[in-house]
């Protein structure tokens, strides 16, 4: 049979009267207070003859730890001390003015008020983090598929959580103040329900969608690309000599010459298995290149983004969206075969388009010598027939 047993307090520590009922039941089977541990974890060694006695009484400094009688067993929080005393002790229990005692309580009770702004702070940071996040990205869609559907989960679950928690402790606050005269009577029954095991399970439900949050956003940034040649789903998208083969020409050349990244970059990802389980990105920009004779003299860009979202209808939602995002520019729709929808967009030097057949979406942008529009006829070859 264990000699020790470690519980946790049951009720608020504002209720002193229950607490001192139920040391004293817990004395009543057998099991004898120790040591009172960090986080309200108590200590009882279970004892033949565990007829004690108990008082819990406000933290005074250093003064109250020598009540005749009676022994220190530990802090019970910043504003109250818990005592012990044998049963063939025929020490009284100590008086307590009735003023210190409600001052500890009202302490005790205010860190309610201070809990419920803190837990309310954290939801609202959330809540400007996520929004933040959207505006960052241009969309709640874009948001969704850059991150993956489990991290706005976690904000949503942590931000409820976080919610709930800081207004049980707001609720506490005000009823513990009401009803401070009978606290200070000592009843053996809690004044205010705790919910001690809601309030556990609401923070272990906070920390875990903080560890959600904190794993998606790592995965995120260590997105792993899968070169074009590995690429499993046949997809056909337009490349750069279909645009301009003397700009295609020239970024090979300073490749060849530079083995610089930042000439050509094609690559797939799959970013998120919910919503965009396939990603495919093919981005190639070129620049003057001092001294080079054969490098092409004007700069020139390309960028082309391939989608597969989880149903039509969020690749309706997202499409709507790229088109927002790009609405400063001026706007044409067009027509594309083998597409639901296809918009082109001139901004400056800058055209962009944005196409959709079903479940797929497809961005373009170009800048350079060549048309983007007099060569969207090659992003046919792009969708599934």
């Amino acid at each position: 049979m264990l000699k020790y047993k470690y519980l946790f307090l049951p009720y608020d520590e504002a209720e002193i009267g229950a607490i001192e009922g139920w040391l004293e039941l817990m004395a009543d089977r057998g099991f004898k207070l120790m040591r009172v541990c960090i986080g309200n974890l108590f200590k009882f060694e279970q004892t033949l003859n565990a007829k004690v006695r108990y008082c819990i009484h406000p933290h005074i400094g250093d003064t109250c730890y020598n009540i005749h009688g009676w022994i220190y067993v530990g802090a019970l929080s910043r504003n109250f001390d818990v005592f012990i005393a044998e049963d063939n002790n025929d020490a009284d229990k100590p008086d307590i003015d009735s003023a210190c005692m409600e001052a500890a309580l009202r302490k005790q009770i205010l860190r309610h008020r201070d809990g419920g702004i803190l837990f309310f702070w954290v939801a609202a940071s959330w809540i400007i983090f996520s929004i933040r996040l959207i505006l960052i990205l241009g969309g709640f869609i874009t948001f969704l598929i850059d991150y993956d559907v489990l991290l706005p989960i976690g904000m949503l679950v942590g931000i409820i959580c976080a919610l709930v928690f800081g207004s049980l402790h707001f609720s506490a606050y005000i009823k513990r103040k009401k009803r401070i005269t009978l606290l200070m009577e000592r009843k053996r029954q809690p004044v205010i329900k705790s919910h001690k095991l809601f309030k556990g399970c609401l923070i272990i439900i906070i920390i875990i969608s903080l560890l959600v949050i904190n794993v998606q956003r790592v995965t995120k940034d260590r997105l792993e690309t899968i070169p074009l040649d590995e690429y499993t789903v046949k997809i056909n998208l337009p490349l750069m000599d279909q645009i301009s083969p003397g700009e295609w020409f020239a970024a090979e050349t300073a490749q060849e010459k530079y083995s610089s990244d930042e000439i050509i970059d094609c690559f797939v990802t799959e970013e998120s298995f919910y919503v965009a389980p396939t990603s495919l990105g093919i981005r190639q920009y070129g620049s003057i290149v001092q001294d080079v004779t054969d490098t092409y003299g004007k700069r020139f860009g390309y960028n082309v983004h391939y989608f597969e979202i989880r149903n039509e209808g969020l690749a309706i939602c997202y499409e709507e969206e790229l088109c927002r995002n790009l609405n400063s520019g001026e706007m044409t729709a067009i027509y594309v075969d083998g597409f639901d929808s296809a918009s082109y967009f001139l901004n400056g030097e800058i055209e962009d388009i944005v196409l959709r057949s079903g479940n797929i979406v497809i961005t373009a942008m170009y800048y350079g010598s060549g048309s983007l529009l007099d060569s969207v006829h090659h992003f046919s070859m792009a969708v599934p027939h």
